[in-house]
């Protein structure tokens, strides 16, 4: 592995384009866990998405964060650092191959599989899943993208997101009773007993995202962030999406 060229000394501006303060601290983690030689200067950025609150669909949520890159590129004050985009998503989950279900379904007792037949026609009609897309930019202007793990909706959370048009924070406090899930650990905290928060989910998917610049002799047009000042301090802003 290929570790970019930078020294122990070193300073590499970093820009979050976002105000969340989980967003920031997932990417701030990744970094560290990236580069341990290097020195982050670590800013967040106002950015939009273009696309709706609650994006639908791989296509919408990457189209989101890349949106996101491009809306903090085009700053001047951000030219050559790292730009960094987070965007969360919800989509339909992909249904069980019709030959493997009919199969175990078999095994279990008649009544047993009719129940299991009706209850499974219902919930692939309306099953949802969650994950989410990261997209980094290197200050040469070479992107990287990469998507995290999907875990199953709740039914509950999905009814009302389907039904209610809620977005998924919306709906996973109706459920849970919890105000700005956003901001803490998430809907999968809540699911995993906090075994997964959602900064270590997006921890996670940041860490995919880096691989190009983990690997820059496999991956042309990656290299390193670009040493800044000594003394450059960032800042860790929370609030927003």
């Amino acid at each position: 592995m290929t570790v970019p060229l930078l020294g122990p000394q070193a300073v590499a501006p970093v820009v979050v384009a976002s105000r969340n303060a989980v967003k920031i601290n997932a990417i701030s983690a990744a970094l560290r866990q990236a580069f341990p030689g290097v020195r982050h200067a670590v800013v967040s950025a106002d950015s939009a998405s273009g696309v709706p609150d609650q994006p639908f669909g791989d296509a919408q949520t990457l189209e989101g964060a890349y949106n996101r890159i491009a809306s903090v590129a085009a700053l001047p004050q951000h030219r050559g650092s790292l730009l960094c985009a987070i965007e969360g998503g919800i989509g339909w989950a992909a249904s069980p191959p019709a030959s493997a279900a009919a199969a175990l379904a078999a095994l279990a007792p008649q009544d047993t599989w009719q129940q299991q037949q009706q209850q499974q026609q219902q919930q692939q009609r309306r099953q949802l899943e969650c994950f989410a897309w990261c997209v980094v930019r290197a200050p040469g202007g070479a992107c990287s993208h990469a998507r995290s793990a999907s875990f199953a909706l709740p039914p509950a959370i999905a009814e009302i997101i389907l039904e209610q048009g809620m977005e998924l924070g919306a709906a996973d406090v109706a459920v849970f009773g919890r105000v700005k899930s956003g901001q803490g650990i998430g809907t999968i905290g809540q699911l995993t007993g906090s075994l997964i928060t959602r900064t270590s989910y997006y921890e996670h998917v940041a860490l995919m995202a880096l691989v190009p610049l983990l690997n820059p002799g496999l991956y042309p047009g990656f290299a390193a962030p670009a040493p800044a000042a000594p003394g450059t301090a960032g800042q860790e802003a929370s609030g927003g999406s």
